[in-house]
């Protein structure tokens, strides 16, 4: 399974908080997860057993005040699970800045 990341809600303004869920990745590995531009860390989640994290273990975070609008890359790097073409394994979702 590939890994994803899921914002929700996946709009709103600048400023707004939204909350990063994600799948596929490694269990109990911590995700790193970044705003594509500017490149922010926005924060980290540790993935439970499945290689998911949801509820009181998603990450909720404000998004970046610089970011333009339209849509934009939200995306979870895990730390140690290497992805299929090699590399470290990369979720990625969007959020549409209105």
């Amino acid at each position: 399974m590939n890994p994803r990341l899921m914002p929700q809600p996946n709009a709103g303004a600048a400023g707004s908080t939204t909350t990063a869920t994600g799948l596929g990745f490694g269990s109990f590995q911590t995700v790193r997860v970044y705003w594509s531009t500017p490149k922010t860390l926005l924060g980290t989640a540790t993935a439970n057993a499945l290689g998911t994290f949801s509820g009181s273990a998603a990450l909720t975070f404000a998004v970046p005040d610089g970011a333009p609008l339209g849509p934009n890359k939200v995306y979870g790097v895990g730390e140690s699970t290497e992805s299929i073409i090699g590399g470290k394994a990369i979720g990625v979702g969007s959020f549409t800045v209105q």
